[in-house]
């Protein structure tokens, strides 16, 4: 049963600050959604942790994540199952269900990007605190420099426009949309939420 063994107003969640392990405590309650951003846990509420997001900003953000027990927990195939500390293997939370192009789903101050997880190479959606303000086309250091719906290629230090793929009415000029590629150049068809990515060159 979830939320088990808390009284009336307060939430169960995960104190991450405990060692050697984290353990299951109770807590005040907020209101706040799995698409809310937060400073504590008095900002989520009950079924919902406060968590750090990725990203490589200096300027973290926080958001209330969804807790899951598997895939059919999480509201769409963009939104994944996943376990937020690699250390521990709970708590388990849905990423969340966003559109990299035109960044719906992440609130202000947030980006949403397109992530590949390394150990099984399921591809999903998250807000992450990257958001910068370069637009496509402009110089780069790092994805915390790109603005929503472009992402940093490194290599050229420019940001690059994400894209509808094959239609690609984000590019302009002669650009067109291409699919994303592999380690080994070949080209990755990418759909999630019934949506195709690529980047616009």
């Amino acid at each position: 049963m979830p939320n088990c063994g808390c009284p009336a107003g307060q939430k169960c969640y995960t104190n991450t600050t405990t060692t050697p392990s984290f353990t299951r405590e109770c807590t005040a309650a907020g209101s706040g959604t799995s698409s809310s951003l937060c400073t504590s846990e008095a900002g989520c509420a009950i079924g919902t942790q406060c968590i750090e997001l990725f990203g490589e900003s200096t300027s973290p953000e926080s958001m209330c994540y969804a807790f899951c027990n598997s895939e059919t927990d999480c509201p769409t195939d963009a939104s994944v199952c996943l376990s937020f500390f690699t250390t521990e293997t709970y708590p388990k939370v849905c990423s969340h269900a966003c559109n990299p192009i035109s960044n719906s789903g992440c609130p202000s101050g947030t980006k949403c990007q397109l992530l590949t997880l390394t150990t099984s190479g399921t591809d999903l959606t998250d807000c992450t605190a990257d958001m910068g303000y370069v637009s496509a086309g402009g110089y780069c250091a790092a994805e915390e420099d790109c603005s929503a719906g472009t992402f940093c290629a490194v290599s050229i230090n420019e940001c690059i426009a994400m894209c509808t793929y094959s239609s690609g009415p984000e590019c302009t000029g002669f650009e067109i949309c291409n699919l994303f590629q592999d380690e080994y150049g070949t080209d990755v068809m990418i759909t999630l939420d019934g949506v195709s990515y690529g980047y616009c060159r």
